[in-house]
């Protein structure tokens, strides 16, 4: 059945390509843009502040947020404060229009017993958006809570990121730095296959109502194994220095979902390549 979606943070790479996919799958969707509205389908509104739009909705997909560390670097309160605005205003809009399924975008930092300290006020409004979002849903204001906690999100167009820079480097044949050679890794999802998780949500029916997914690659691969595969398959000249350091996270949580597979790692970074 047709859904009516509303696509927060569309003018960005993310929202931009599963709002783009939502529609190819018949939906009718509505986008937040911040600037540059482009179709019928954008509304430029200022999440910050009370929500005025006329539209009835039957999902939420709130991907906005400032989230990247060089978000942070200025006014990292006044960005925190912003991130959980945005959501209060969002769960009031809700109750007003009696908006039921929501599907927020956290992060899988969470997850970790200690926060890197230039990712910690962005991982704390992250988790204080997370329990406002829950107090709704007991509330019942929501019916239904998505949270999807994501590492990085890759694609040809991505943000930058661990993968992507250490590919930028090879393939001009940059020296690379990779530290805890030994440690596994699979700290990343493709856009496509997030795209495809959104849509499953929407079209399929769950018993719960709360459900909190680590949108994390499966079958993870060592550093040093994955460093090696990526230098052969681009025949990169670039120097790997392998870096011993002491990791000082741990992780206490892992959700998963069991009828769902993820791109594995390998197949997840041969899209990129």
């Amino acid at each position: 059945m047709r859904k009516k979606i509303l696509v927060t943070g569309a003018s960005g790479f993310s929202g931009h390509l599963i709002s783009s996919y939502l529609v190819k799958k018949k939906n009718k969707v509505t986008n937040i843009v911040y600037r540059n509205i482009k179709c019928k389908r954008d509304k430029s509104i200022n999440l910050i502040k009370k929500i005025n739009l006329n539209i009835n909705f039957d999902w939420i997909v709130h991907i906005a947020a400032h989230h990247k560390i060089s978000d942070f670097e200025n006014n990292p309160k006044v960005k925190a404060k912003r991130n959980v605005l945005m959501v209060q205003n969002l769960i009031n809009f809700s109750k007003e229009k009696n908006i039921k399924n929501f599907i927020y975008f956290s992060t899988v930092d969470i997850n970790y017993s200690t926060f890197p300290p230039k990712k910690d006020i962005y991982i704390k409004s992250k988790i204080f958006c997370e329990k406002i979002l829950i107090s709704a849903l007991k509330k019942n204001i929501l019916n239904k809570l998505i949270i999807l906690r994501l590492p990085a999100i890759v694609g040809k167009q991505s943000n930058e990121n661990f993968i992507k820079n250490t590919l930028i480097n090879m393939k001009s044949n940059k020296p690379v730095n990779i530290w805890n050679k030994n440690s596994n890794y699979n700290n990343l999802i493709h856009i496509n296959d997030l795209k495809r998780l959104i849509f499953h949500f929407i079209s399929k029916k769950y018993k719960k109502r709360k459900i909190i997914v680590d949108c994390l690659a499966s079958k993870p691969i060592k550093l040093f194994n994955l460093i090696t595969f990526l230098k052969q398959k681009l025949k990169s000249k670039s120097k790997i220095n392998f870096i011993e350091k002491k990791n000082k996270s741990k992780k206490i949580e892992y959700n998963s979902i069991n009828n769902y597979k993820f791109f594995n790692v390998k197949k997840t970074i041969s899209l990129l390549i």
